[in-house]
């Protein structure tokens, strides 16, 4: 929670002195200044947070731009930021503080929307602090932070988004007369007696507790004997762990201990009393470690998550926002019901990833809009060659295509009539007729006048397609080639050759297609086959 005492002017000058620490002696100290970036982008939003006049706000802003990327340049580019950031800090007057935005549950600050205006300056700043380097989370800290980004935890999103792994509900505390083997209880007991005990060479640390009802004995297998001398006699503990027995006595191994009269009843109520959530292990962080740096990062900066999906649509599926969402992942509400089913956050996972998955489908929706307004190639026909190559082919195979194809084909050819580029993928099972479909759609780019290329992922693949197209393009009068790596050199040469100066109307291969010596004359579409066996860069070289 930000200080609401804070001024402008104190979080200036809270800028201008690492500023100025780094422009000393000729800048010669710029090589020992840390974390800038970080510190730079937190001050300025904090004070955008406090809604600055709108000059001041956009020279915050343009400092935050300013040092995006800094502790990753080199000491003369950050001469040069520095520079200009301590002119940009000169220049500000502070023309009076003004109210603090707060963070709502809807991840809106100041009860606005993030479209537009205002609100669309609030989300990018909301984005910003998910931003945040994990350092300046409550408890982290430089050290801990340089281990958590060894598991890719580096920013607050980062730790918002380590979600828990199970959960264990430690809302009833039981009598230990009413424990059950095998189950995973609460107890609330009194030390009897504790110390170290041996059985042969093995020493253990235990522990007898009492609640009036019976005992319950806890060991320790391994231990560090400095830390177990915290648990005396009288005092009263709340422990969870799981109830096993030995000779008859009821045991817990390794549980989760908490003083009863801790004083800080805060951080006991998120270990116990509620459903505790269970993390994958980081480094060798104890699991309380974790929860509690964890709620710190839930409280200060959930409500910065800024939706995706739009309200109507969360709302007709029933959903969480999405600051909720993380919060009931991390915080499960105290009232989910206690019906001996494990609680799994169903509710709040099913909504992040549905954000998560609406997000990907609108940037691929995006990614389809601009495709559309790229300028692609128009096949048409003006002499009807490619109808006459199509019922041509139709009337040399010796099976009539389904219904599925049919419809294929349909879109195919309206996409292929369209002046923008085509992307397609036609998925079926083996013998389903994709290579048909492809052949038909290979026609018609060359009845336009194009050449058409089939990339498969091996040498087998290759020949098998040129086998079963060959057959068919020779008897339409249409020249097909293979083209692999293991080709001898003239016969490679010949094919280049006739590739390059457009007598050659059709191409199949391998990845040897996208080699610099391939050179086509108007290459007009391109299939390839088993496309999850190439990589990305091999596709897009195909395409260009």
């Amino acid at each position: 929670m930000q200080d609401p005492g804070k001024k402008i002017s104190e979080i200036i000058d809270a800028l201008s002195r690492p500023l100025v620490f780094a422009s000393k002696d000729g800048f010669s100290r710029i090589g020992a200044v840390k974390g800038l970036e970080g510190l730079v982008a937190r001050l300025c939003l904090e004070a955008i947070s406090r809604n600055p006049s709108g000059e001041m706000g956009e020279k915050f802003g343009e400092l935050i731009d300013l040092f995006t990327g800094f502790d990753s340049l080199g000491a003369t580019e950050k001469k040069e930021k520095v520079s200009r950031a301590m002119e940009l800090v000169g220049s500000m007057t502070c023309r009076g503080e003004e109210k603090p935005l707060t963070v709502g549950a809807s991840g809106d600050r100041g009860g606005r929307g993030a479209r537009g205006g205002r609100g669309g300056r609030e989300a990018r700043d909301n984005l910003e602090r998910l931003r945040t380097p994990v350092e300046h989370v409550k408890g982290v800290g430089p050290r801990l932070a340089e281990r958590l980004e060894k598991k890719g935890i580096a920013t607050v999103e980062d730790l918002l988004y380590f979600l828990p792994l199970r959960y264990e509900d430690r809302r009833r505390i039981k009598k230990i007369k009413e424990l059950t083997p095998g189950a995973n209880e609460v107890v609330s007991a009194e030390v009897m007696v504790a110390g170290e005990a041996r059985y042969g060479r093995r020493k253990t640390y235990e522990m007898v507790v009492s609640d009036g009802s019976g005992h319950l004995r806890v060991k320790w297998f391994n231990f560090r004997a400095s830390y177990m001398k915290r648990y005396k006699p009288g005092q009263r503990l709340i422990i969870f762990g799981n109830v096993t027995s030995f000779a008859h006595q009821l045991e817990m191994i390794h549980p989760d201990i908490e003083l009863a009269d801790d004083s800080d009843s805060a951080a006991a109520s998120i270990h116990f009393g509620s459903i505790v959530p269970i993390y994958s292990q980081l480094e060798n962080l104890h699991q309380k470690t974790i929860r509690k740096i964890v709620r710190n990062a839930v409280e200060g900066y959930a409500g910065c998550n800024v939706a995706g999906t739009p309200p109507s649509v969360r709302s007709g599926h029933g959903l969480l926002d999405l600051p909720e969402a993380i919060r009931q992942a991390h915080i499960p509400p105290e009232d989910a019901p206690a019906d001996g089913e494990p609680f799994t956050a169903s509710l709040s996972k099913k909504s992040l990833a549905f954000d998560e998955l609406f997000l990907l489908e609108l940037g691929l929706a995006l990614k389809r809009a601009n495709l559309k307004k790229e300028a692609g190639i128009r096949f048409f026909s003006k002499d009807g060659r490619p109808e006459e190559l199509e019922r041509g082919l139709r009337a040399l195979l010796p099976f009539k295509l389904t219904g599925a194809q049919e419809r294929t084909l349909d879109e195919i050819r309206k996409d292929m009539g369209s002046p923008h580029p085509m992307n397609r993928l036609i998925q079926g099972d083996v013998g389903s007729g994709k290579t048909v479909v492809s052949l038909i759609s290979s026609l018609w780019a060359i009845g336009s006048g194009f050449q058409a290329a089939v990339m498969a992922p091996t040498e087998i693949l290759a020949e098998q397609h040129y086998l079963t197209t060959h057959a068919y393009s020779e008897a339409l009068g249409i020249r097909t080639v293979l083209l692999t790596g293991k080709m001898p050199k003239k016969t490679r040469e010949e094919a280049l050759r006739g590739i390059r100066d457009g007598t050659v109307d059709m191409v199949i291969g391998t990845h040897a297609l996208i080699q610099k010596d391939v050179e086509f004359n108007s290459l007009g579409l391109a299939v390839v086959d088993e496309q999850h066996r190439f990589g990305v860069v091999q596709r897009a070289a195909l395409k260009k």
